[in-house]
């Protein structure tokens, strides 16, 4: 607990969030999903209400950049349909 908090902390003192990540097997690497896993407590980062969960961190920008190989958006070059990844 005392190293979640501490990444909490962190995130909580945090004027921007900036993450930026590879995409592996098309999912994010075990290091980021350890964070993420780390950082999501409840009745500390969210509360779970009737109406639903409900985040407990102030709002702030968050930018998100994921770096991955492939053809999304068309036919590639050799005329392959383009890979349904996200």
């Amino acid at each position: 607990m005392a190293t979640s908090e501490v990444l909490i902390r962190e995130l909580e003192a945090a004027d921007v969030l900036v993450i930026a990540t590879p995409m592996h097997n098309y999912g994010v690497p075990a290091v980021l999903k350890a964070w993420v896993d780390q950082i999501v407590r409840i009745d500390r980062t969210f509360a779970s209400t009737p109406g639903g969960k409900v985040g407990k961190l102030p709002d702030r920008p968050v930018w998100i950049v994921v770096a991955s190989g492939g053809w999304f958006t068309g036919p590639s070059p050799t005329g392959a349909l383009a890979q349904p990844d996200f």
